[in-house]
């Protein structure tokens, strides 16, 4: 679950706007961004209410994970966030060792 402020809205609008508004990817980048999203609720101690809808989303039960994303953070059920950090270092070592995701170097 990527979040952010006005900053990254503005970022997945200006990405939007450049779609043709009558392909489907423009109207799906839509609805995650606009009809698939949520304001996060905070205690009075400034933490993350984790509500159910972001306990849908996520997949977290008891334990989260904060990923810092540069000018956003995620949050990542634990095992999720392992799956998917390992694909990514997976496709980098590709990327680094010259070939495309599912060759082997030769």
């Amino acid at each position: 679950m990527d979040v952010g402020g006005l900053d990254l809205l503005d970022r997945y609008e200006q990405r939007i706007a450049i779609e043709d508004p009558f392909l489907q990817t423009a109207d799906d980048m839509s609805f995650f961004c606009h009809g698939d999203g949520t304001f996060l609720k905070l205690d009075q101690d400034g933490r993350i209410t984790m509500t159910d809808f972001i306990r849908e989303h996520t997949g977290i039960s008891m334990e989260v994970a904060f990923v810092g994303r540069g000018n956003f953070f995620q949050i990542w059920e634990p095992g999720r966030l392992a799956a998917y950090g390992a694909q990514a270092r997976a496709r980098l070592l590709q990327l680094r060792q010259g070939t495309k995701p599912g060759e082997r170097p030769e």
